[in-house]
């Protein structure tokens, strides 16, 4: 599965590489074109914006799969952090950290006075930061390799390394107004001095919940590749990404990231079934437990 944030974007790339593309819309409104690509069938899909969307698609394709394998590459767009990428080159995300406000520090800890039942909002005497960032989590990496070969054999600029995907367009991405009570004012470089070079809103989570379905189910892949539109730490390279370029980006793109999911149905190319540890099953929920378990 391809996923990418905008509607156009969708049918741009579905009318562009798919063999007889069929469109379908959810009740949750994600629009799914299907069709074949040299061969295989493949979907690419709208997910929409911020974490809250990536979750509802992964996590009700998994439900519809009943635990089968499961591949997806992202391709969004984002902001450059690293002062020496241009627009336009293609952010190949590694690994994600997730960047999120901390509401606490802002509206406080609620608790409840045991003697009175009164309910309120308390700050500790050390208020915590504003926005934390958590551990980065890793792309597989065949697939992440792979999209990374393809894109480079179509003479186009990567920057290969850690992405930063943001709760929040505004305040979680370091944009400053003097209209919100924000204290974002070092999102920016605090991003910067973790070692990210790039910012959206989509991609850890995508990462996160394959990696944790992994540890139940197994057969789970996912990478991501973005378009870089504006370098937001270099005035030099402020200008945004001409739309042709950015069109060419995309299409170039999106062809390497099918080229990638399709090479894991090629048993001589990347196997899907990686060595894992073995999953204890009577362990399990009985929610996630498989009416038959292989192993993986």
């Amino acid at each position: 599965m391809l996923a990418v944030g905008s509607e156009g974007r969708a049918l741009f790339l579905a009318t562009r590489l798919l063999k007889d593309p069929v469109l379908t819309i959810s009740p949750r409104r994600y629009c799914l074109h299907t069709g074949t690509y040299k061969g295989t069938q493949v979907t690419i899909v709208c997910t929409g914006m911020g974490a809250p969307a990536m979750d509802f698609l992964i996590r009700e394709a998994g439900f519809v799969l009943d635990g089968g394998n499961l591949a997806v590459i992202r391709l969004g767009t984002c902001g450059i952090i690293d002062r020496n990428v241009e627009p336009g080159t293609l952010m190949i995300c590694d690994r994600s950290s997730y960047c999120y406000r901390n509401y606490a520090h802002f509206d406080g800890i609620l608790k409840c006075d045991d003697e009175t039942s009164e309910v309120q909002g308390v700050h500790d005497k050390v208020r915590a930061s504003p926005y934390v960032i958590t551990a980065p989590l890793e792309a597989d990496k065949e697939l992440t390799d792979w999209l990374e070969q393809r894109i480079k054999e179509k003479g186009l600029r990567v920057k290969r390394g850690l992405n930063c995907s943001a709760e929040t367009f505004y305040s979680c991405q370091g944009r400053l107004s003097p209209d919100w009570y924000d204290e974002n004012e070092k999102v920016l470089d605090q991003l910067i001095a973790c070692g990210a070079v790039s910012v959206e809103m989509e991609t850890h989570q995508l990462f996160h919940l394959m990696r944790h379905r992994t540890r139940c189910l197994g057969r789970s892949r996912a990478a991501s590749v973005l378009v870089g539109l504006v370098n937001r730490v270099n005035p030099s390279m402020a200008n945004h990404v001409s739309a042709e370029d950015e069109e060419m980006a995309v299409l170039a793109a999106g062809e390497a990231a099918l080229d990638a999911l399709v090479s894991l149905c090629d048993p001589e190319s990347v196997s899907y079934n990686r060595q894992q540890t073995p999953v204890d099953v009577a362990a399990l929920p009985p929610a996630l437990k498989p009416d038959s378990w292989n192993g993986v």
